[in-house]
């Protein structure tokens, strides 16, 4: 699973099937200065998403990989603390391992599989 996350907003694709979710969070979780600064309005909305893309494809296995790629404010990288929250997050929604990713162009299919292929050695 490959999740882009933008201001009050996320993308979350199913990297085996293609099939992908965009959804703008209805309760906001970006604050003025961190991406994720509301964790529960986050988390409810990537759950909500899990579910919509496993229940079209069919389920992923109980620990899916995730790549997290925070899209927006990043300017001057990530703090400890922000890593810590994107990281959380994807553990929250049962994806295990999380790995966190930076940069402004978005991954393909393939870049994301080769992510998760290093996150499994």
């Amino acid at each position: 699973m490959y999740l882009r996350i933008y201001v009050d907003r996320m993308v979350l694709r199913r990297v085996d099937t293609g099939q992908e979710c965009d959804r703008s969070s209805t309760a906001p979780f970006t604050s003025k200065r961190l991406l994720i600064g509301h964790f529960p309005e986050a988390s409810d909305l990537l759950n909500g998403m899990m579910r919509d893309v496993n229940d079209r494809v069919g389920p992923l296995s109980r620990n899916s990989q995730l790549v997290v790629h925070p899209m927006e404010m990043t300017e001057e990288g990530l703090s400890a603390v922000e890593q810590r929250a994107f990281q959380d997050l994807g553990e929250f929604s049962g994806s295990k391992p999380v790995m966190v990713v930076t940069g402004t162009e978005v991954l393909n299919d393939a870049q994301v599989l080769r992510i998760l292929e290093v996150s499994r050695r």
